[in-house]
């Protein structure tokens, strides 16, 4: 619990006691008056696994906090780790950049199992609802999640060729509101696939001793025709796994740098 913030823990457990899923949900207080932050009340920390999960969270939350303010431009504040993780990534980036040029220039002389990352992109386009907004009548949170896993999942479907299983939700961000009335644009792609030797996730039901993770992006978007204008609304990162029985997926190249 922050000054305003609750970082809420479910955990999903079957007949036999065994975890099935963990998720973290963290919700901001809001007076509905003033708009303004609303304080909670504190939380008192007694037993030792009590306190580690409140470090753990703790630390979590000022990670995340360091990634947004460097993402808008504050690098004084990424520590360490945050660094190293940024440096990987800038690694990363680089290599898959090369082999993308190489495609881009030399197509012929490319191995064959790859696609570019615009290829594996959808799209759907909605007009927002009364039935769809929340308490303060903006839309619903929960509604533009739904639908971006559902475009998400789709995707993952089309581009595997087969049924996937949800893993994770990686990141969502939500940077501006949506209202009632408002054009809503929902573009996903294919971000990367990893291939992992071990079966998965029990539920996954796979028949062989590998499987493949399939990443997907959607970037949800408030269009104004009249004005013209678009801006986006919310992002949304998910991982899915797909069984590498049915057959081997395909490596995905971005053709820019916004697409790595």
């Amino acid at each position: 619990v922050g000054s305003s913030s609750m970082d809420i823990r479910m955990e999903v457990v079957d007949a036999a006691g065994r975890e099935c899923l963990v998720s973290h949900f963290l919700f901001v207080a809001r007076n509905p008056f003033t708009q303004t932050s609303q304080r909670v009340n504190p939380l008192r920390v007694e037993s030792a696994e009590d306190r580690e999960m409140f470090e753990e969270r703790g630390q979590w939350a000022a990670a995340r906090k360091a990634r947004a303010q460097a993402q808008r431009g504050d690098a004084s504040v990424v520590g360490k780790g945050e660094e190293g993780a940024a440096e990987r990534r800038e690694r990363w980036i680089a290599d898959i950049m090369d082999k993308s040029q190489v495609a881009q220039d030399m197509p012929a002389l490319v191995p064959s199992g790859w696609v570019w990352a615009h290829d594996t992109a959808h799209e759907n386009i909605l007009m927002c609802q009364p039935q769809q907004r929340n308490m303060a009548g903006r839309i619903f949170g929960g509604f533009l999640m739904r639908r971006a896993f559902e475009l998400a999942f789709s995707t993952c479907y089309a581009f595997a060729g087969t049924r996937p299983a949800f893993l994770l939700v990686d990141d969502i961000t939500f940077r501006r509101p949506v209202d009632v009335g408002d054009l809503l644009r929902l573009k996903s792609h294919v971000l990367h696939v990893e291939h992992k030797y071990n079966p998965g996730p029990p539920w996954l039901g796979a028949q062989t001793a590998s499987h493949a993770v399939v990443h997907v992006a959607v970037t949800a978007f408030v269009v104004q025709p009249e004005k013209p204008s678009s801006h986006v609304t919310n992002t949304f990162q998910f991982r899915f796994a797909v069984d590498n029985n049915a057959k081997p997926l395909k490596a995905v190249l971005p053709s820019s740098f916004a697409e790595a």
